[in-house]
């Protein structure tokens, strides 16, 4: 009862915090009224539509925080907020992983390409034998899987 309370309560105050970057609103405004084209697209494996066309999200420019960009992502992608810290940003050019507090300054000139992935990996977080991974439960005997089924969809969809 009071770990949901205190949950409760971090909700609240998280929701009530501002953030010191929010994406999408530290861009320029552009002094016609056309939209800026996409500089930023964020690639991803799989999503809950499973549609071909829905495969990345699209940005224009602006100042974003990689953790932000996750968090937009994995919601296209129906992961929950509980394994949102497995998954980073990568740069295939250049075979780098960008730290959740990393900001992407991108004017209309620039251009970025970035995959949506499961940085992290144990071993037996996909099999139920004697040396499987699981999260303990409250009750003995409740244990669970460590990652849920949207979650490994996506590892194999990656």
């Amino acid at each position: 009862m009071l770990l949901m309370s205190s949950l409760l309560a971090m909700g609240t105050v998280t929701d009530a915090c501002p953030t010191v970057h929010q994406n999408g609103t530290a861009h320029r405004e552009s002094s016609d009224a056309r939209p800026a084209a996409p500089v930023l697209r964020l690639h991803f494996y799989h999503s809950s539509q499973g549609a071909a066309d829905s495969s990345f999200l699209s940005y224009p420019p602006g100042e974003y925080v990689a953790e932000e960009l996750c968090i937009d992502t994995a919601k296209a992608c129906c992961i929950s907020p509980l394994y949102y810290s497995l998954f980073s940003l990568y740069r295939a050019r250049d075979n780098m992983w960008f730290a959740p507090n990393h900001i992407f300054q991108l004017d209309e000139s620039s251009s970025e390409d970035l995959f949506f992935r499961i940085r992290y990996y144990f071993p037996g977080w996909y099999c139920s034998g004697v040396s499987r991974a699981y999260r303990y439960g409250v009750k003995k005997g409740s244990e669970s899987p460590v990652l849920d089924d949207y979650v490994m969809s996506y590892l194999f969809s990656q």
